[in-house]
């Protein structure tokens, strides 16, 4: 505890310390906020979500700094996802780029803008893991694999944080949701999760653990329940998991109205109890309830919760907040706000991202001709709203530069929408046809809405939605090549539209700068270099059930076998593979090396392999690494990524890959949470994408 800490924890009376663990939101106008600035005078606001106006937030921490007798500040937080106001790719295409340095730079340049408008905190990143594309919040996160979704968690709490959370420029990262929310049953927002220990250790903990060994200064506690406890009343899960066995230093907030809602899971037999099981749990600050406001001090003076147990609440909020800087800065910075919001630097960073967040699924055509006429269709071609994707803080719409607008200043260029995403009005496919006759090429611009993608928008249904695959349809019959651009916000069946398309580019909505990226991507100015951070799913059915690193059985599906894991009536394999993204160019694998076939548990694996560019253009290749355990005393996924990298080739030209993997990072978490690293046979297998692989072996003793 610092000097200034202690010296608050001294003074402070028990309503100011319960005012420390009020994260309210009563919504503050400049005209009518009298009431609302008295709670501040009094110490009863310690942080205050969603506020985006530099003026009232300076009026609010005046109150608080200038005006209450503790002179302690607010911490404003807002969930600054994929940027404040520069939007960038929503951060499940953003990890297509398999670039964490990229994710790190767009979060520092995020953390830029919110704090120089007075927020030095975000609710993110999100760091579930989330294999089931129903789930709506899948889009906030890094995908399925928990290898990738650790090495981002680490690379985006760097980039808001920076190696001093104090500095005027960064702020406070709030990695979420812990833990295990990606799981909730049939996808389902707000829903249970059953899961082993063992699966929570090895595939939702990795990304917590990076996360809050790169420095997290607090963490969000999540709606859900684990095994029949809440996650927001679980001592087990945030006082020996979080803070004692990962190493926890920092605060830990509930999500959103987390705590009452105790009650409702039939946890707590009332708001008193919810209360107290909340702050025994270890949850410090309780977001826009009123519930540690009016029931804490009833608690205290009956003997139901002890000082001490407050009083280190109120220790690590005021810690929270001695780390942030805003003792010593407590102001937003107008003239700052002024230079770095929406600045030039920040536009060539979205448009940079967005570019290298866009895989190519299907190719044939591309790159356009410089002079090719075309015809641009779709809902998506000329929708701001849309670039601005799901969770887009304060970014403006008005600012996004749609492929329209883009495009009309490289060629000519016949607009027609065609269709709205999920009305069956069919009455604009005459227009769309007959632009489409008249061009060169067909640019279609399909997908998902944001509207449909996000918290609360689970979907049993992960189709294409209304008349878009018809309207391609249609425009199949004119003969014309068509580049399908597809977006949407989680993994979705393209099965149909892919065939009928020349080329196929998916993306999530890429932000600010979207239609530029598009472009450049169009006329080959950027080869296209992500891959799929997700399997693209082939039916509703198996949609949840087709992540790459699924455990082996003892039948496993083989086509040519009746009695195997399969439905009889559907296929149970991706339509496309975790990992996968293709290129103008064409990579081509070989010679793939193992420096030492026999190692111990000590050592570290060092292999190579040549990737050769045998295509026309210069493209850069993300060369992925998995590895199987062959033998254990548990079940063991069929693969898991170990490692990849991500490198330039020139057209005609070979590279050779290098990587090392110690050892110990091959084993896992047995039934008895105890880290395995067993010896005996492991296979590695290299590639361009979880399926296509070659492979060598090896073995540990």
């Amino acid at each position: 505890m610092s000097e200034r800490v202690k010296n608050l924890m001294d003074r402070m009376t028990l309503k100011q310390k319960i005012g420390q663990l009020l994260l309210r939101g009563d919504g503050f106008v400049i005209e009518k906020c009298e009431v609302q600035l008295e709670k501040v005078r009094e110490g009863m606001v310690s942080a205050h979500p969603d506020m985006d106006d530099l003026e009232v937030i300076n009026q609010i921490q005046k109150a608080a700094v200038e005006e209450s007798e503790l002179g302690i500040p607010i911490v404003f937080g807002i969930d600054v996802v994929h940027g404040y106001k520069t939007i960038f790719p929503i951060p499940l295409s953003e990890t297509m780029s398999f670039e964490p340095k990229l994710a790190q730079e767009t979060a520092a340049a995020a953390a830029r803008e919110a704090a120089a408008c007075g927020v030095k905190w975000t609710y993110a990143p999100m760091v579930d893991i989330a294999r089931n594309p129903h789930w709506g919040r899948i889009c906030e996160g890094a995908g399925e694999d928990p290898y990738i979704g650790a090495v981002f968690a680490r690379a985006r709490v760097k980039g808001f944080q920076g190696d001093d959370p104090s500095a005027p420029d960064r702020i406070a990262a709030c990695p979420k949701h812990f833990a295990g929310y990606g799981f909730v049953e049939g996808g389902r927002d707000y829903n249970t999760v059953e899961m082993s220990e063992a699966k929570l250790y090895n595939v939702v903990l990795p990304p917590f653990r990076a996360a809050v060994e790169a420095g997290a200064l607090s963490v969000m506690s999540a709606f859900h329940d684990v095994n029949g406890e809440p996650c927001t009343g679980s001592s087990w899960l945030l006082n020996d998991l979080l803070r004692k066995e990962l190493g926890f230093k920092g605060m830990v907030v509930s999500d959103c109205y987390a705590i009452p809602e105790l009650v409702v899971h039939g946890c707590a037999e009332d708001e008193k109890a919810a209360c107290r099981s909340a702050l025994l749990a270890g949850v410090d600050m309780d977001m826009a309830s009123s519930v540690y406001r009016d029931k804490i001090a009833e608690l205290i003076e009956t003997g139901g919760l002890s000082m001490e147990v407050l009083d280190r609440a109120v220790e690590r909020v005021l810690n929270f907040k001695e780390a942030l800087g805003v003792f010593e800065r407590p102001y937003a910075d107008k003239a700052l706000a002024e230079k770095v919001v929406l600045s030039k630097e920040h536009k060539e960073l979205a448009r940079k991202s967005a570019v290298r967040s866009v895989a190519l699924l299907k190719h044939k055509y591309l790159p356009l001709k410089k002079d090719a006429k075309v015809a641009l269709i779709g809902p998506m071609s000329d929708n701001k709203e849309e670039l601005l994707g799901e969770w887009c803080c304060n970014g403006n719409a008005d600012d996004c530069v749609t492929l329209y607008e883009a495009l009309k200043k490289e060629t000519e260029v016949i607009y027609a929408k065609g269709c709205d995403f999920s009305s069956d009005d069919v009455s604009g496919f005459k227009e769309a046809v007959n632009a489409a006759k008249q061009c060169d090429v067909i640019v279609a611009m399909l997908g998902q809405s944001r509207e449909i993608c996000g918290e609360g928008k689970s979907r049993a249904n992960l189709e294409m939605t209304g008349v878009q695959t018809q309207l391609l349809q249609e425009l199949k019959k004119t003969r014309k090549p068509i580049i399908l651009i597809l977006v949407s916000g989680r993994p979705i069946i393209i099965n149909d539209v892919y065939e009928l398309a020349d080329d196929v580019l998916f993306s999530g909505a890429l932000g600010t700068m979207g239609g530029f990226a598009y472009c450049d991507l169009l006329f080959g100015r950027y080869n296209p270099s992500a891959k799929l951070v997700f399997s693209m799913p082939r039916n509703n059915t198996s949609a949840e059930t087709t992540y790459y690193s699924h455990k082996r059985t003892g039948r496993p599906f083989n086509p040519e076998i009746p009695w195997c894991s399969r439905w009889i009536d559907a296929c149970v394999e991706p339509f496309l593979p975790f990992g996968f993204g293709l290129s103008y160019s064409k990579f081509t694998y070989s010679d793939l090396r193992i420096e030492k076939k026999q190692l111990s548990m000590d050592e570290i694996l060092r292999c190579s392999v040549a990737v050769e560019n045998a295509g026309g253009y210069d493209g850069e290749e993300v060369t992925q690494v998995y590895i199987t355990d062959v033998t254990a005393k548990n079940t063991r996924p069929v693969k898991e990524l170990k490692a990849f990298d991500k490198k330039m080739i020139k057209a005609g030209e070979t590279e050779i890959f290098a990587f090392e993997i110690p050892v110990k990072c091959l084993g896992y978490y047995d039934r008895e949470l105890n880290y395995c690293n067993e010896p005996g046979k492991y296979i590695l297998s290299v590639g361009g994408n979880s399926k296509e692989c070659i492979c060598a072996d090896f073995s540990v003793i």
